[in-house]
């Protein structure tokens, strides 16, 4: 397995793990990744970015949907129940019923006149079985959108269902005959209830209670030796995802339950979110990397005036309150007026030099008094400096802070202003 590692470890607490659920997050409403974010996940996996991916899909729709993207490391389908070789779908972990449990558990389903799709190895060949004669009009939808699938296996009696080595049984179905079957096995399978997003068809997928999407990217951070998991999702099935990252993220169109538990929320599966917020983050990195003592000092109080990471995105700064704003302003004003070290003087003067000129000559007005002595002559004279770069409304501003001051060198320099 070859090594693997973040652009700029020393920023990001370590080696990360990047996960990201597919349909409703990183998939759009047509079932396909975009190419911004394929280009964009492509991009990162190059640089050597750790990304994956779990999902309910098996490899094989997994693979059809994400076409675009070239994962470097194996994935986690079947909400856990396996991870597989992204390459060859050779499953590398899996998780099967014991087959008495199972049985019973298809005992009960058939009692209830519930007829699933059943999910199993026989004779060493993945495949779905189903009767379709005893099927629901949303289990119907579902095989119909298999056609050609290699792993379908439609059988002529319930008996056929319980054949092969069986490791995921779903079931599409009425919530009145279903819920009352995740309630009463809820707390011996791993049961995940949901309605599906794109037919509005209520399913229940029951597994072992060792496969879950948690358990899964724990072993994939095992194996990677990562010190730490991002999580991106958009449904309560990603709830246990969540639980065990270090961050996770959820799309502004997922699921309340979801959101309430999320670090944070990003942008919708539609507007490409994963991988806008990927980008973003990754890109901060690599400035950070590049960064000298002055400027990582800078974004970092820059980002503690904010409460949150603005360095790199001026846009951000303005959408902060007056208060708030007045005081960044303020601070890159003192470096931009320091009476010595070049290097913060430039650092402070060219970040001023981004924002709008009416918008920040505004803020340094009402800032400047609280960070600068403007009864002293160097202070004075740095700020008629940065004054003359952002506008003329500014420089006479500042020209008149020194009328009538003190300090004859300050005196001195309004009269020579004031003369030009």
């Amino acid at each position: 397995m070859s090594e693997q590692t973040n652009c700029c470890p020393d920023h990001d607490n370590g080696k990360t793990l990047y996960v990201s659920d597919l349909d409703g997050t990183l998939l759009r409403s047509d079932e396909k990744t975009s190419e911004y974010t394929n280009r964009v996940v492509n991009s990162l996996t190059d640089k050597g970015i750790l990304f994956s991916y779990a999902t309910a899909r098996s490899w094989i729709t997994a693979r059809k949907v994400t076409k675009g993207i070239d994962a470097k490391i194996p994935l986690i389908v079947y909400n856990g129940s396996f991870i597989v070789d992204n390459v060859s779908g050779k499953i590398l972990k899996g998780n099967y019923f014991d087959r008495t449990a199972v049985n019973d558990l298809l005992d009960e389903l058939f009692i209830k006149q519930i007829y699933p799709i059943v999910y199993s190895y026989i004779d060493e060949a993945e495949k779905f079985s189903y009767v379709p004669e005893l099927g629901t009009v949303g289990l119907k939808k579902f095989t119909d959108s298999r056609k050609g699938d290699i792993r379908e296996n439609p059988v002529s009696s319930s008996d056929d269902l319980r054949k092969g080595d069986i490791f995921y049984v779903t079931c599409i179905d009425t919530p009145e005959k279903l819920f009352p079957i995740y309630e009463k096995y809820k707390d011996k399978f791993h049961c995940v209830y949901q309605v599906d997003i794109y037919t509005d068809e209520q399913w229940l997928e029951i597994m072992p209670m060792e496969a879950s999407k948690a358990n899964a990217v724990k072993q994939l951070k095992d194996m990677y030796q990562c010190d730490k998991v991002v999580a991106f999702g958009d449904g309560k099935n990603d709830i246990d995802m969540f639980s065990i990252a270090d961050e996770g993220y959820a799309v502004s169109n997922a699921h309340e339950d979801l959101k309430k538990v999320a670090t944070g929320i990003i942008g919708s599966n539609n507007e490409d979110g994963v991988a806008k917020w990927l980008e973003t983050k990754i890109l901060s990195l690599e400035k950070i990397c590049a960064m000298d003592v002055y400027e990582k000092k800078l974004s970092e109080e820059i980002n503690a005036i904010a409460g949150k990471q603005v360095f790199f995105d001026v846009d951000l700064i303005t959408e902060l309150d007056r208060k708030t704003t007045e005081e960044i302003v303020g601070y890159l004003l003192s470096w931009a007026c320091s009476s010595q070290n070049d290097r913060p003087i430039t650092l402070g003067r060219t970040y001023l030099t981004k924002f709008s000129k009416e918008w920040v000559t505004e803020r340094i007005m009402a800032a400047a008094p609280a960070f600068l002595d403007l009864g002293d002559y160097w202070d004075y004279r740095r700020l008629m400096e940065v004054s003359k770069m952002i506008s003329d409304d500014l420089f006479r501003w500042a020209h008149e802070q020194g009328r009538g001051s003190d300090d004859p060198d300050v005196a001195e320099a309004y009269e020579d202003y004031k003369a030009r």
